[in-house]
């Protein structure tokens, strides 16, 4: 069993697990942590603090390849944007999901730099910005687009 596969079945069983030292520290609801879920927890203790020591060394992976030389990426840029919860969730720390994520935040600091993001190619029409740069495969017409949400940074919470 893998370590994702361990932290999949902790998250739908409600369970979240930290690492305190080299001790895992774990929060659950009452009666999710069966003798069966103990029992493989023990099991594979060794996988699942190998798997949380090495979540600062994938940030650090995924900032590097995220990185221009003009558009630096940090470790600590990743950190600034994970919840604990996000922490825990295997799917958030799957690293293809970081990937994506920073990626994200690199489209956006291009963005409100002034810059179109590699890769937009196609143009749309926005209702709120009129004719703007898109990636491909974007319908001709949209109510909103991801420049509005630069343009007008409280759309996002108003």
């Amino acid at each position: 069993m893998n370590a994702h596969s361990i932290m999949s079945d902790l998250a739908e069983r409600k369970i979240s697990v930290r690492l305190d030292g080299s001790e895992l520290v774990f929060a659950a609801t009452k009666g999710a942590l069966t003798p069966e879920v103990v029992s493989r927890l023990k099991r594979h203790k060794d996988t699942l603090i190998r798997h949380l020591r090495g979540i600062p060394d994938l940030l650090e992976q995924v900032a590097r390849e995220a990185s221009t030389e003009h558009l630096p990426m940090t470790k600590q840029d990743l950190e600034a944007i994970l919840s604990p919860a996000d922490y825990a969730d295997p799917h958030v720390m799957h690293p293809e999901c970081l990937r994506a994520l920073a990626m994200t935040v690199q489209t956006r600091r291009i963005m409100e730099s002034g810059g179109i993001p590699w890769g937009w190619t196609a143009q749309t029409v926005c209702k709120r910005c009129g004719p703007v740069p898109i990636f491909p495969g974007c319908l001709p017409e949209v109510i909103g687009c991801p420049w509005c949400f630069v343009r007008n940074k409280t759309a996002l919470t108003g």
